[in-house]
């Protein structure tokens, strides 16, 4: 019971950038930038209202088939994903905002849960913060300074 309340608290971080928003915006909505940074699982993705993929990871021996759908779009930014396992129960959401810094940008991502998720570890509120936060802070941060 109260695994799945904490589940429902929305995750929300922010990352600066010394690049420009249209930059972050092409890692956000450009395949070869997602499959680096993101998932290289990940073969099919546009950047259009009501957009749908699905692609497939196997993680702690179980497979959890991601199955994304544009559900918001602005380009340079605001980017809303849909997010649901094909294997599992429940709905989330994603938002990714982008603003203009005077250095940069600031990225900021809201992943809330919709409609609660199974009980199992992977999907508890401490292991999808963590996620996200390798996603956002190491793995994005490591890609755009390449770039």
């Amino acid at each position: 019971e109260t695994q799945v309340m904490q589940n429902l608290q929305p995750i929300e971080l922010e990352q600066s950038f010394s690049v420009s928003p249209q930059i972050i915006w092409s890692c956000l909505t450009e395949l070869h930038h997602l499959n680096q940074w993101l998932f290289q699982e990940l073969n099919e993705f546009n950047a259009e209202l009501n957009f749908r993929t699905a692609f497939s990871i196997e993680f702690n021996g179980k497979i959890f088939t991601h199955c994304w759908e544009i559900r918001e779009i602005v380009p340079q930014n605001r980017l809303v994903l849909g997010w649901q396992y094909k294997e599992y129960s429940g709905d989330s959401e994603v938002i990714f905002d982008l603003s203009t810094t005077p250095h940069g940008c600031l990225l900021q991502l809201k992943a809330s849960i919709l409609d609660p998720f199974p009980d199992m570890e992977e999907f508890t509120q401490k292991n999808m913060k963590a996620g996200w936060k390798d996603l956002l802070h190491t793995r994005l941060v490591h890609y755009v300074q390449k770039l």
